[in-house]
């Protein structure tokens, strides 16, 4: 990702509502480093937030070039460097790190490595991660926030705050099972994961009304007996029958991602809504057959 150097970079976020522009540009540089590059490049991607819509971002374009070994990636970094405006910023590990523009200005940041490292594939998958799911959004911004506050003085830990959530994400997402043949920008593998969001606030909002109307029954004192009738006992074996299925979801959820703690303790949280709603579904079937 951008890689800020001066400490005057950390109040330049902006928010991307629509990132259409940035993608214009990635476009324009992409053709020119396709033609400059030719077939040593096996890929070529728009990485970074300005690749995502809705976010608080850097207005720099990350683009990430992938060679298939490094004797290509080093001819790759000497064909960038030999054009004006290209400055390499450092190499660590995987990457090698080249700056379009300048220090105070960078318009674009190429980020060179090899296509079958980690560090490649945990920058796809962190953007692609940001473009489907708006709470990794919004986590992304609030580690930001703490970092740019707790280490405003200290630009390396502030990169290690940032780098640490992006490594987890891809680690949690299992990135080194990332599958390269796919090419990164085709949604279709992430139908899953979409649909399990929606999944996910539908049976939250079944728990949540299910525990609203539970609630007012016991605010006005209604008994049971009163409410439920023989006619209604179609609807309260639904009712159960809905709280089971979104709370064994829920359940699912939880076993499969228990790294955030806030998410956790939500879920937790939905689980015992279900427990609760499955008992009154259960008392009130018994309740009205028996009077």
């Amino acid at each position: 990702m951008y890689e800020e150097t001066d400490l005057r970079h950390l109040d330049e976020r902006i928010n991307i509502e629509d990132n259409s522009q940035y993608i214009k540009k990635y476009e324009h540089i992409r053709a020119k480093l396709k033609e400059l590059l030719g077939d040593d490049a096996v890929y070529i991607e728009h990485v970074g937030t300005t690749a995502v819509n809705d976010i608080f971002a850097y207005p720099v374009i990350d683009v990430a070039i992938a060679a298939s070994t490094e004797k290509l990636r080093d001819r790759i970094c000497e064909k960038l460097l030999s054009e004006h405006g290209f400055t390499e910023c450092k190499s660590k590990n995987d990457e090698i790190l080249i700056r379009k523009g300048t220090l105070e200005k960078p318009s674009y940041y190429i980020h060179l490595t090899l296509a079958q490292s980690n560090f490649f594939r945990t920058m796809l998958r962190f953007r692609d991660e940001l473009k489907i799911k708006p709470k990794r959004r919004d986590a992304y911004e609030n580690i930001h926030s703490y970092a740019k506050l707790e280490y405003r003085d200290d630009l390396d830990k502030y990169h290690n705050a940032k780098t640490s959530f992006i490594k987890a994400t891809a680690k949690q997402n299992s990135v080194e099972n990332y599958d390269d043949e796919i090419h990164i920008e085709k949604t279709e593998r992430y139908r899953v994961n979409r649909s399990s969001e929606i999944v996910e606030k539908i049976c939250g909002y079944i728990l949540y009304v299910g525990v609203a109307q539970l609630l007012v029954r016991m605010f006005l004192g209604l008994i049971i007996v009163l409410v439920f009738t023989t006619e209604a006992v179609p609807l309260i074996i639904g009712c159960g029958l809905l709280s089971i299925l979104s709370t064994i979801f829920m359940i699912y959820l939880l076993i499969r991602e228990r790294t955030n703690s806030g998410i956790v303790l939500k879920r937790i949280m939905f689980i015992v809504f279900g427990g609760v709603l499955i008992a009154d579904a259960i008392i009130n079937l018994i309740v009205t057959l028996n009077g």
